[in-house]
C-alpha cells in the first residue's frame, strides 16, 4: 500500500511535513519522497493528515458498556483510537 500527497504528523514532535508512506504487510517501509511502484495500491491523502494512532485515555467505553454491546469499538477506530 502506498499513501501519497499526505501532511504527515509522525509523533516525534517534529513539525508536520508533505511525504508519501509506504507499507507493506501492515509495516511502514518508507516515509519521504518515495514514487509508488506500479503494482502498489495507492491511496491519495492529499488534503489530509498521516498521523500514528490515537488513544483514548477517556473513551468511558467500560463504563457505558459498549466494550460488551460493540466489541470491536468501531466507532472508535474509525476516529483513530487504537488503544
Amino acid at each position: 500500500m502506498f499513501i501519497q500527497n499526505g501532511t504527515i504528523i509522525d509523533g516525534t514532535k517534529k513539525e508536520q511535513y508533505k511525504g508519501n508512506i509506504r507499507i507493506q504487510n501492515g509495516v511502514i517501509q518508507e516515509i519521504g519522497d518515495i514514487t509508488p511502484s506500479p503494482k502498489e495500491e495507492i491511496i491519495n491523502a492529499k488534503g489530509k493528515y498521516v498521523v500514528p494512532g490515537f488513544i483514548d485515555l477517556v473513551s468511558y467505553s467500560d463504563i457505558y458498556l459498549t466494550l460488551f454491546s460493540s466489541p470491536g469499538q468501531e466507532s472508535s477506530i474509525r476516529q483513530g483510537v487504537t488503544t
